[in-house]
């Protein structure tokens, strides 16, 4: 704060003029570093690339303005601007003199002088300045150019005060997440301590016994919450730290690779901050607390420490190279294709929202070609949006305002399509779109030209089999419908006795996929094919004595809903023969032997 401000109603305040480049030149020509006692700032800092940054300004013994710091009254203008009355000093310290001049009077200045030129004199080093330098030197006396490097300063100090609080808040957050694994831990032991010790009957190793899921869930969201309260606390002192740091490198642009690296590191501290090992990918239980906070702390101090330095004019440690550019991969053909049907789907479902919009014959041709595309989705409750059911439906909802005479060409059209699962599924969703809009004609001749693809007798080849792989047994379930059980069991009987290879694709055709997923966080984690039940209209006797005739040692599978090869006829092979022998005890009659 400076000196009492004179009457505004009085004379206008004396404000000498500032130094000449010879001055100025002498000044820099007889120090070295900033003149500050106990300041180790150079006047000009030398960049990595070994460019010379001035790094200081010329400060005053006695104010040059009637009114500032240590203002002498009486002083001539050349006296004030002479080199006895000025010395040069980092930014920094320039401001402080001045803001706090009562704790530097001028006799303590003008011994500081004293020792800047008596180290110069000794050190024989000195700053000789070129024209350049010197009109650089000059700048520094414009108050806007001071203001953006003390600015910078303060930037500085305040970036440090968030270091050192984010620190703390990180370590009183994992405070609070370790009493909550503690209190799941204490659980896990009372459990284990309440429960008389179980064994593994081939190792004899000791077992842990967990506490149910009902006991276990509170204690899984205790953890959850506690983590994301810590991030949240990381994160409000993370966001202004990243503001300070802006500041800095629109005060120094040199510094923009330092900041990054704190700003970085201040990142893995919140991402640290929120994770506790095991509490997300082995949410049984939660494992004991790793190292990673504790590293990502020491390096955001290592970070700012060498930013600091940098700031200063000392040498500092680099920072580590910038991570490599992130490259998207490129999308496969088969990401396309998902992609590009996925959209054309989207692309269609206003028609199956409202029942007034016209008929589009491109979107339905679309459409259709974009069943060859869904015929390869297993039925599977996460692709039922897109797959082969949901695409012929939204086909047929765009022909629903056909003309008559359309819609029966539409209905011909699609019982001459291939494979067998596309013409059933499409026409029967033309056969239900005319039934819903009251186009009774139409619906008929849709389910008249069904019944007339359903032949039994086809499936007595390999190859509608192979052609349908996913939709077999929904075929045959219709077929069955229309036709019979035992018009089917007699055809596959007869099918199966003909052809010894149709044993294969059959196994396959009659097995259900199925979705493994997480039970606590219901994420998938696999598909698995498998056969577990069997449909009334298999001829069970004849498969079972054609297994055993193919793979003569093969045992029923064991346990139901184990991950495996899809295409091992083994495995499905051995899962018939324990669902036939499930089916044998529930009757009282044991499958054939072979």
């Amino acid at each position: 704060m400076s000196p009492a401000r004179l009457k505004s109603d009085g004379p206008p305040p004396i404000v000498h003029p500032g130094p000449t480049p010879a001055v100025v030149k002498q000044l820099y020509g007889t120090a070295w570093r900033c003149g500050f006692a106990g300041c180790l700032r150079p006047l000009y800092r030398v960049t990595d690339t070994g460019q010379q940054v001035l790094n200081s300004t010329i400060a005053h013994i006695h104010a040059r303005s009637e009114g500032g710091p240590r203002w002498k009254k009486g002083m001539s203008a050349e006296d004030n601007r002479a080199p006895d009355n000025l010395m040069p000093m980092c930014l920094e310290h320039s401001k402080e003199i001045d803001d706090l001049w009562q704790n530097f009077p001028a006799d303590l200045l003008r011994e500081w002088k004293a020792q800047q030129l008596q180290e110069c004199r000794g050190l024989e080093q000195s700053w000789q300045l070129n024209s350049r330098q010197v009109q650089d030197v000059m700048d520094t006396l414009d108050h806007r150019r001071i203001g953006t490097q003390t600015a910078g300063s303060s930037a500085v100090l305040a970036a440090a005060r968030i270091v050192g609080q984010l620190g703390v808040v990180a370590g009183q957050q994992r405070t609070v997440v370790a009493r909550a694994v503690g209190a799941w831990q204490a659980l896990r032991n009372q459990v284990n301590r309440s429960m008389p010790p179980a064994w593994d009957a081939t190792t004899g190793q000791v077992l842990r016994v967990e506490p149910s899921l009902m006991e276990t869930r509170p204690h899984q969201v205790a953890v959850s919450e506690a983590l994301a309260a810590a991030i949240a606390a990381t994160q409000s002192p993370t966001t202004i730290l990243i503001g300070e740091l802006r500041a800095i490198e629109a005060a120094d642009p040199d510094l923009v690779p330092w900041c990054a690296w704190v700003q970085g590191a201040a990142a893995v501290v919140v991402a640290a901050s929120g994770r506790w090992p095991g509490s997300s990918s082995n949410p049984v239980h939660p494992l004991a607390d790793n190292g990673d906070l504790s590293n990502a702390l020491a390096e955001l101090e290592r970070a700012f420490t060498a930013l600091s330095a940098r700031w200063n004019g000392q040498a500092a440690e680099d920072p580590p190279p910038p991570p490599p550019p992130v490259v998207a991969e490129p999308e496969s053909e088969a990401q396309r294709a998902a992609r590009e049907h996925e959209e054309l789907l989207d692309s269609a479902r206003p028609w199956a929202r409202v029942t007034g919009l016209a008929y589009d014959p491109d979107l339905y041709q679309r459409l259709l070609a974009a069943t060859e595309h869904a015929v390869m989705f297993p039925v599977l409750p996460s692709l039922m949006a897109i797959g082969l059911f949901a695409t012929t439906r939204l086909a047929a909802s765009v022909a629903r305002n056909a003309d008559p005479d359309t819609y029966r060409s539409l209905i011909t059209q699609a019982a001459a399509l291939q494979p067998l699962a596309v013409a059933v599924a499409l026409l029967r969703n033309l056969m239900s779109t005319a039934e819903k809009a009251e186009r009774l004609e139409l619906h008929d001749h849709a389910r008249t030209t069904l019944v007339a693809l359903m032949d039994v007798e086809q499936w007595r080849e390999v190859a509608p089999w192979q052609d349908n792989e996913y939709h077999s047994r929904s075929l045959l379930d219709w077929t069955s419908s229309i036709h019979g059980e035992e018009t089917v069991r007699d055809a596959l009987a007869a099918g199966l006795t003909d052809t010894a290879d149709l044993l294969g694709p059959l196994l396959i055709g009659i097995a259900a996929w199925t979705e493994q997923r997480d039970s606590h966080t219901w994420a998938l984690r696999d598909y698995v094919r498998g056969i577990r039940d069997l449909p009334p209209w298999l001829p069970v006797d004849i498969v079972v004595t054609e297994i055993h005739r193919q793979f003569p040692d093969l045992k029923p599978t064991q346990h139901d809903n184990v991950s495996r090869d899809i295409k091992d006829l083994r495995d499905l092979a051995a899962d018939l023969l324990r669902a036939a022998t499930s089916i044998g005890s529930r009757t009282s009659e044991p499958p054939p032997a072979p």
